[in-house]
């Protein structure tokens, strides 16, 4: 088949594969599952889904994690970035949910599934930090961005595999900020060629918001900015302007095939 022709079709497979996954982590709850533990064990079962379309069509599982070891240089900045992109991208999804607002149903499935002991938050962490970043980059960057970007360019690819990344996950009143973690995601993924340094970023950045999420309570109103707010958004934008350039391009020739 020909390239339009076969991102068009990856496109209705990860839109399938996406819905597939939001009916599994429902399925998850009346079982009685911790919400971070379903979300865990759906990503692993999308792993095995996906490893068997790609093997029904012929394509190795490996080709999507194929690229270059990123180098210290660049994992160091990964994890930089993954902080420095907290500030900008909580204050787009904050803008998101002023427009959306957040229903009460989230809020309250989010609160009840906090993890309260330590073996349950222990897995919520290998969950959100480990499983979900390694699952997520490895479709949404491995495959669909490296197919994207072979049929339209670097950057379509990346604006639409953030956009299939933030629609995906369901949640509208989230939508400015998952759509800018993708964006960030997607631009260290096609500076580097690896999906390892941007699943570096997205491990650092999901293990840091689990963290406040753990000490924040959701049903809290949303407040007012303060000056402190911005100040922290300016620095943050400030460094991700100075440090996204420092990334070094060492894409093989066969991860950007």
């Amino acid at each position: 088949m020909n390239k339009p022709q076969s991102t068009k079709a990856l496109l209705l497979w990860f839109f399938l594969l996406g819905i597939f996954d939001i009916i599994l982590q429902l399925a998850t709850l009346p079982t009685g599952m911790n919400l971070f533990a379903g979300v865990g064990v759906s990503s692993l079962v999308v792993v095995f889904a996906t490893s068997a379309i790609l093997r029904l069509q012929g394509i190795p599982f490996t080709a999507g994690t194929s690229g270059p070891i990123p180098s210290q240089h660049n994992l160091i900045l990964s994890a930089i970035l993954a902080v420095a992109g907290l500030a900008p991208t909580a204050f787009l999804a904050d803008l998101s949910s002023r427009i959306k607002g957040v229903p009460d149903f989230f809020l309250q499935t989010l609160a009840d599934s906090m993890p309260t002991t330590t073996p349950e938050i222990i897995i919520a962490f290998l969950a959100v930090g480990v499983a979900v970043p390694f699952v997520e980059e490895l479709l949404f960057r491995g495959f669909l961005q490296r197919a994207l970007r072979r049929t339209w360019g670097s950057w379509p690819a990346i604006i639409i595999s953030a956009l299939a990344f933030g629609i995906i996950h369901m949640e509208p009143w989230y939508l400015f900020g998952l759509v800018g973690v993708g964006i960030l995601l997607g631009y260290i993924y096609e500076k580097t060629g690896s999906i390892l340094a941007s699943t570096v970023t997205h491990s650092v950045y999901n293990t840091i918001s689990f963290t406040i999420m753990l000490n924040s309570d959701p049903f809290a109103p949303v407040g007012q900015y303060h000056w402190w707010d911005f100040v922290l958004l300016g620095v943050s934008v400030v460094v991700l302007v100075k440090f996204l350039p420092m990334l070094h391009s060492a894409r093989s020739s066969t991860s950007s095939s």
